[in-house]
């Protein structure tokens, strides 16, 4: 993979994304969709919501990630985590391109069968 990353730091990635989905649930209930572009929630409204999101990533000794928290056609808030490559440190940014190749369908068909479990979601 590109940057020196391997694939378990990338699929250790994709688990931190989908912790981060679980986290998603106790994002602020006060939180309003903003056009797309539009203005999020204010960086208070999800100070925990962060933190546990960035502890997530530690406990899964991540080097770096993006979490977006989206409700129908608006993007809620986003944040960014860590470096993007571990040879030059550099912080990863709104414009950082992940490679993830092949993982993300499993991890979508496993965080889909969590929702189907939950009830959240239906297979149909």
């Amino acid at each position: 993979m590109g940057d020196g990353l391997s694939r378990r730091t990338v699929l250790r990635g994709v688990a931190a994304s989908a912790v981060a989905g679980g986290i998603a649930a106790a994002s602020p209930a006060s939180a309003t969709a903003a056009p797309r572009g539009g203005p999020r929630a204010s960086s208070g409204d999800w100070a925990a919501f962060d933190a546990a999101v960035g502890a997530a990533f530690d406990q899964l000794n991540n080097v770096g990630g993006a979490v977006a928290v989206v409700s129908a056609d608006a993007v809620l808030h986003t944040k960014t985590f860590g470096v993007r490559s571990l040879r030059g440190r550099k912080p990863v940014t709104s414009d950082t391109h992940f490679l993830v190749a092949s993982t993300t369908k499993s991890m979508t068909a496993e965080l889909v069968a969590t929702y189907v479990d939950q009830g959240v979601l239906s297979w149909d």
